[in-house]
């Protein structure tokens, strides 16, 4: 059986408008099974994964965990439409029947959502037992599964957890923000997804991780391509 690699995640992976790394690693010959999605939440990431090994069998998976805090809201009629989705200023779309409202608090309901309701610790040990299972899921299944993280998670709100698909040292925003690709961050669009340059480095760092081969001269090229125009990218 060849192998499949199946990938969810935030807008870090969603191949929309902005280029990233599943884009860069379809380009270079990498055939992908997308399921990730823009701006949505680890709880969605996470049922489209199990969802997508159930209906693709892939042999390897990559998880692209985004940040806490984030939520979801299944739209089920217009008036949801018309009073949570269509007036936001920044998440003013849906998404597989989704608002991915993100961290957005300007409806009441959010608001009052995040002052009475939400609990971090209470995300971050529901995350924690979810990626478990799904480790164990994906071994039960002879998947080899990598899980990445987009965001800084505190993990000590979870102390039982303990995943060896996870390296918790690597951190995509941080590492991407320590490098030299930062500097030409577009900040006008107060979106936080790295800049093409790093998703190319991004690229050999995530199908290195779950040794997937590659053709590494291809990756070289479109680096270089954007390389030699990285002034102009602001």
């Amino acid at each position: 059986m060849s192998n499949k690699l199946l990938i969810s995640g935030c807008g870090i992976t969603f191949a929309g408008e902005r280029k990233t790394w599943s884009h860069i690693a379809r380009a270079i010959g990498v055939k992908i099974i997308d399921v990730s999605g823009p701006a949505i939440s680890n709880q969605t990431i996470i049922n489209e994964i199990v969802e997508g090994i159930i209906k693709h069998s892939p042999t390897h998976v990559i998880c692209q965990l985004t940040s806490i805090g984030k939520l979801d809201i299944g739209i089920e009629n217009d008036l949801q439409i018309q009073e949570l989705v269509i007036p936001d200023t920044i998440r003013n779309f849906t998404w597989n029947g989704i608002w991915p409202s993100s961290v957005s608090d300007e409806h009441i309901s959010k608001q009052h959502y995040y002052k009475w309701l939400y609990s971090e610790r209470y995300e971050t040990r529901t995350l924690a037992n979810q990626l478990m299972m799904l480790e164990n899921f994906c071994i039960s299944r002879g998947i080899l599964l990598k899980v990445v993280q987009g965001y800084n998670i505190n993990w000590n709100l979870a102390p039982a957890f303990n995943l060896t698909s996870l390296n918790k040292s690597f951190i995509i925003y941080e590492n991407y923000k320590s490098g030299e690709y930062y500097k030409y961050h577009n900040f006008s669009n107060k979106n936080t997804v790295p800049n093409i340059l790093y998703q190319c480095v991004l690229t050999g760092i995530i199908l290195d991780m779950i040794g997937f081969e590659y053709n590494k001269i291809k990756l070289s090229n479109i680096f270089k391509k954007y390389d030699d125009v990285k002034d102009n990218m602001q």
